[in-house]
Protein backbone atom coordinates (compact mmCIF):
# COMPACT_ATOMS: atom_id res chain seq x y z
CA UNK A 1 0.00 0.00 0.00
CA UNK A 2 1.07 3.13 -0.61
CA UNK A 3 1.66 6.40 1.93
CA UNK A 4 1.55 9.76 1.15
CA UNK A 5 3.68 12.67 2.90
CA UNK A 6 2.03 12.83 6.19
CA UNK A 7 2.64 8.87 6.39
CA UNK A 8 -0.68 7.89 5.99
CA UNK A 9 -2.25 5.65 3.39
CA UNK A 10 -3.41 6.39 0.40
CA UNK A 11 -6.75 4.68 -0.89
CA UNK A 12 -6.64 4.04 -4.61
CA UNK A 13 -9.37 2.73 -6.57
CA UNK A 14 -9.57 2.01 -9.97
CA UNK A 15 -12.82 1.54 -11.36
CA UNK A 16 -13.71 0.07 -14.87
CA UNK A 17 -16.13 1.64 -17.18
CA UNK A 18 -18.00 -0.83 -19.39
CA UNK A 19 -18.94 0.74 -23.15
CA UNK A 20 -20.31 -0.58 -25.84
CA UNK A 21 -19.23 0.47 -29.50
CA UNK A 22 -21.09 -0.42 -33.00
CA UNK A 23 -19.36 0.21 -36.06
CA UNK A 24 -22.32 0.61 -38.39
CA UNK A 25 -23.56 3.46 -36.39
CA UNK A 26 -20.11 5.31 -35.26
CA UNK A 27 -21.27 5.68 -31.79
CA UNK A 28 -20.44 4.28 -28.23
CA UNK A 29 -22.67 3.27 -25.21
CA UNK A 30 -20.73 4.51 -21.62
CA UNK A 31 -22.83 1.80 -19.76
CA UNK A 32 -23.83 2.66 -16.22
CA UNK A 33 -23.16 0.86 -13.67
CA UNK A 34 -26.28 -0.47 -12.32
CA UNK A 35 -26.57 -1.74 -15.75
CA UNK A 36 -23.75 -4.52 -15.42
CA UNK A 37 -24.66 -7.25 -12.58
CA UNK A 38 -22.56 -10.02 -11.82
CA UNK A 39 -23.52 -12.96 -10.24
CA UNK A 40 -22.05 -15.52 -7.82
CA UNK A 41 -19.93 -17.39 -10.74
CA UNK A 42 -18.70 -14.11 -11.60
CA UNK A 43 -20.27 -13.82 -14.68
CA UNK A 44 -21.47 -10.11 -16.10
CA UNK A 45 -25.38 -9.61 -16.98
CA UNK A 46 -25.97 -6.41 -19.49
CA UNK A 47 -29.65 -5.55 -18.19
CA UNK A 48 -31.65 -4.52 -21.58
CA UNK A 49 -33.91 -2.02 -20.62
CA UNK A 50 -36.24 -0.60 -23.70
CA UNK A 51 -36.40 2.85 -22.16
CA UNK A 52 -32.57 3.29 -21.94
CA UNK A 53 -31.30 6.60 -23.90
CA UNK A 54 -27.95 5.09 -24.80
CA UNK A 55 -29.13 1.92 -26.31
CA UNK A 56 -31.42 3.66 -28.37
CA UNK A 57 -28.88 6.07 -29.38
CA UNK A 58 -26.27 3.38 -30.12
CA UNK A 59 -28.39 1.24 -32.31
CA UNK A 60 -29.52 4.35 -35.19
CA UNK A 61 -26.92 6.22 -36.74
CA UNK A 62 -29.35 9.71 -36.47
CA UNK A 63 -29.63 11.91 -33.95
CA UNK A 64 -31.67 11.75 -30.76
CA UNK A 65 -33.27 14.08 -28.63
CA UNK A 66 -32.90 12.81 -24.99
CA UNK A 67 -35.56 14.72 -23.90
CA UNK A 68 -37.99 12.77 -25.74
CA UNK A 69 -37.14 9.85 -24.26
CA UNK A 70 -36.91 7.53 -26.78
CA UNK A 71 -37.91 3.65 -26.22
CA UNK A 72 -37.20 0.39 -28.04
CA UNK A 73 -40.56 -1.19 -26.62
CA UNK A 74 -42.30 -1.53 -30.37
CA UNK A 75 -39.03 -3.15 -31.75
CA UNK A 76 -39.51 -6.30 -33.09
CA UNK A 77 -36.08 -7.87 -32.30
CA UNK A 78 -36.38 -6.69 -28.66
CA UNK A 79 -39.87 -8.17 -27.90
CA UNK A 80 -39.36 -11.24 -29.39
CA UNK A 81 -36.21 -11.97 -27.70
CA UNK A 82 -38.17 -10.91 -24.29
CA UNK A 83 -40.52 -13.66 -25.69
CA UNK A 84 -38.15 -16.27 -25.84
CA UNK A 85 -36.18 -16.20 -22.83
CA UNK A 86 -38.89 -18.29 -20.60
CA UNK A 87 -37.22 -21.14 -21.83
CA UNK A 88 -35.52 -23.34 -19.71
CA UNK A 89 -32.54 -22.79 -21.52
CA UNK A 90 -29.96 -19.96 -21.19
CA UNK A 91 -29.11 -19.55 -25.12
CA UNK A 92 -31.66 -18.42 -27.18
CA UNK A 93 -30.83 -19.03 -31.09
CA UNK A 94 -31.37 -16.35 -33.84
CA UNK A 95 -31.90 -15.73 -36.65
CA UNK A 96 -28.70 -13.92 -37.23
CA UNK A 97 -26.72 -14.09 -40.39
CA UNK A 98 -27.04 -17.33 -42.57
CA UNK A 99 -26.75 -19.97 -40.31
CA UNK A 100 -27.96 -18.23 -37.13
CA UNK A 101 -26.19 -17.64 -33.73
CA UNK A 102 -27.63 -17.86 -30.40
CA UNK A 103 -27.67 -15.32 -27.60
CA UNK A 104 -26.99 -15.92 -23.87
CA UNK A 105 -29.75 -14.37 -21.68
CA UNK A 106 -31.15 -14.87 -18.10
CA UNK A 107 -34.56 -16.87 -18.26
CA UNK A 108 -36.88 -15.29 -16.33
CA UNK A 109 -40.10 -15.86 -14.85
CA UNK A 110 -42.07 -12.48 -15.03
CA UNK A 111 -43.12 -10.66 -18.91
CA UNK A 112 -42.63 -7.22 -17.34
CA UNK A 113 -38.65 -8.35 -16.20
CA UNK A 114 -36.14 -6.39 -17.80
CA UNK A 115 -33.89 -8.69 -20.28
CA UNK A 116 -30.32 -9.71 -18.87
CA UNK A 117 -27.57 -11.01 -21.53
CA UNK A 118 -24.38 -12.30 -20.83
CA UNK A 119 -22.19 -9.51 -21.07
CA UNK A 120 -19.15 -10.94 -23.35
CA UNK A 121 -18.27 -9.06 -26.99
CA UNK A 122 -19.85 -12.36 -28.74
CA UNK A 123 -23.04 -12.19 -27.23
CA UNK A 124 -23.44 -8.30 -27.88
CA UNK A 125 -21.83 -9.16 -31.48
CA UNK A 126 -25.17 -11.81 -32.17
CA UNK A 127 -27.38 -8.98 -30.38
CA UNK A 128 -26.88 -5.75 -31.92
CA UNK A 129 -26.73 -8.05 -35.23
CA UNK A 130 -29.94 -9.42 -34.84
CA UNK A 131 -31.47 -6.00 -33.64
CA UNK A 132 -30.41 -4.41 -37.27
CA UNK A 133 -31.55 -7.15 -39.16
CA UNK A 134 -35.01 -7.76 -38.11
CA UNK A 135 -35.23 -3.87 -37.86
CA UNK A 136 -35.20 -1.28 -35.06
CA UNK A 137 -38.05 0.88 -33.81
CA UNK A 138 -37.59 3.47 -31.50
CA UNK A 139 -40.63 5.67 -30.77
CA UNK A 140 -40.53 8.64 -28.21
CA UNK A 141 -42.70 8.81 -25.17
CA UNK A 142 -46.74 8.42 -25.76
CA UNK A 143 -45.76 7.57 -29.16
CA UNK A 144 -46.64 3.23 -30.76
CA UNK A 145 -48.01 0.68 -28.72
CA UNK A 146 -49.83 2.46 -25.67
CA UNK A 147 -50.76 0.41 -22.31
CA UNK A 148 -54.43 -0.67 -21.92
CA UNK A 149 -55.88 0.30 -18.99
CA UNK A 150 -59.43 -1.39 -17.78
CA UNK A 151 -61.30 0.25 -15.14
CA UNK A 152 -61.02 -1.12 -11.46
CA UNK A 153 -63.07 -0.49 -8.48
CA UNK A 154 -66.18 1.05 -7.36
CA UNK A 155 -66.08 4.58 -8.09
CA UNK A 156 -66.28 5.79 -11.54
CA UNK A 157 -67.82 9.31 -12.81
CA UNK A 158 -70.78 7.32 -13.47
CA UNK A 159 -71.12 6.01 -9.93
CA UNK A 160 -70.91 9.50 -8.69
CA UNK A 161 -73.27 11.00 -11.27
CA UNK A 162 -75.79 7.83 -10.20
CA UNK A 163 -74.80 9.21 -6.44
CA UNK A 164 -75.87 12.90 -7.40
CA UNK A 165 -79.61 11.64 -8.94
CA UNK A 166 -80.24 9.44 -5.55
CA UNK A 167 -79.54 12.73 -3.29
CA UNK A 168 -81.52 14.56 -5.70
CA UNK A 169 -84.16 12.94 -5.48
CA UNK A 170 -84.48 11.96 -1.45
CA UNK A 171 -84.75 15.98 -1.40
CA UNK A 172 -87.91 16.11 -3.42
CA UNK A 173 -89.25 13.54 -1.36
CA UNK A 174 -90.82 14.57 2.11
CA UNK A 175 -89.02 13.67 5.03
CA UNK A 176 -90.38 12.15 8.50
CA UNK A 177 -90.24 13.76 11.17
CA UNK A 178 -88.19 12.20 13.87
CA UNK A 179 -87.35 13.32 17.19
CA UNK A 180 -83.81 14.50 18.12
CA UNK A 181 -83.14 14.67 21.63
CA UNK A 182 -80.41 16.24 22.83
CA UNK A 183 -78.75 16.19 25.80
CA UNK A 184 -76.33 18.90 27.39
CA UNK A 185 -74.29 18.92 30.47
CA UNK A 186 -72.41 21.34 31.95
CA UNK A 187 -69.75 20.11 34.18
CA UNK A 188 -68.37 22.11 36.89
CA UNK A 189 -64.55 21.83 36.89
Amino acid sequence: MASNLDGGSLDVQLPVQHCISVASTGKSWKIPANFIKETDGGKLWLQVRASCFGLCNVVTSEKLDPKARPSHKDSKGLQSLINMRFGPDDSVVLPVGDEGASVTCKACSKANDDLHLLYSEANMSVFFSYLQEVGISISAAGEGSKRSYSKTGQYSKNSAKALRVRMSRSKDKPRKESKTVLSLRTLNV
